[in-house]
């Protein structure tokens, strides 16, 4: 979620801190489509792929442009792993209720 102090909005925009939460954000954001892609029902998985590649290639872009990549917070394998995990776990819920109705 971009909020002011990011440097986003036009009033105290700043490229690089606004490029680097961008940046992160996009790489969170990738645990979330990966998960996307392999629940997806087959006929969506092409377009799922084609979704989570384009945002693969746009985070290099941009990790590309900023000035100290070290500043870009990266997901940890633990992180990642926990969410994978609570996704997993909510998605029989949604399932059972589309069965039922």
């Amino acid at each position: 979620v971009i909020q002011r102090n990011d440097g986003c909005y036009q009033t105290g925009y700043n490229w690089e801190i606004c490029l680097l939460k961008i940046t992160s954000g996009l790489l969170d954001y990738q645990i979330y489509l990966e998960f996307v892609t392999n629940n997806v029902q087959d006929n969506k998985k092409d377009k799922a792929r084609v979704i989570q590649s384009t945002t693969k290639t746009l985070s290099q872009i941009f990790k590309q442009e900023v000035k100290d990549p070290d500043k870009i917070v990266m997901p940890s394998p633990t992180s990642k792993a926990i969410l994978i995990e609570k996704l997993e776990s909510q998605k029989q819920w949604p399932r059972t209720k589309t069965i039922e109705l």
